[in-house]
């Protein structure tokens, strides 16, 4: 997965990333090893953390996550797998 050009992103049960690729933390504007046991809701607009949560526990989605880079906001999909 490290080679994907595309960011991938495991977020846990608990919300916590278990695993973050370096194209995702590059998107973030972190590295893989800062992401990992983070609370995903770390990379959320502080506005949207509640919302985010209620999304996350129901499994649904349309999370807005925070990057930290040159490009800026940008939008993605959360959609949690059962553990």
């Amino acid at each position: 997965m490290e080679k994907q050009p595309d960011g991938i992103w495991i977020i846990g049960a608990d919300a916590k990333t278990v695993y973050a690729n370096e194209r995702m933390a590059e998107i973030l504007g972190t590295s893989p090893s800062e992401m990992v046991g983070l609370a995903s809701f770390a990379y959320v607009f502080p506005e949207d953390v509640d919302a985010a949560q209620r999304l996350f526990d129901a499994k649904t989605r349309g999370v807005r996550w925070l990057t930290h880079d040159a490009f800026g906001q940008f939008g993605t999909v959360l959609t949690p797998s059962p553990c």
